[in-house]
């Protein structure tokens, strides 16, 4: 509830099914193009240091990179 509180939340359907959600957690839903691969098979790349960069918002890519993310 405090993130609710705190932030306008958005969910994002690839479907673009409305999922039946507490009225404090959804504020909206925005459609999201489907990519052709998991967020699995995203991390397993990034773990293996393979360029991801065309499956994710580049300043979202320099930031798993920046910090080290889905390394282990």
């Amino acid at each position: 509830a405090e993130i609710a509180r705190l932030a306008t939340v958005v969910v994002g359907s690839r479907s673009c099914v409305k999922q039946d959600l507490p009225p404090l957690i959804a504020a909206g839903y925005i459609a999201i193009d489907p990519l052709d691969i998991s967020s699995t098979e995203i991390r397993r790349k990034l773990a293996a240091h393979q360029d991801c960069s065309s499956f994710m918002p580049p300043k979202v890519y320099q930031y798993t990179k920046d910090h080290g993310l889905f390394l282990n």
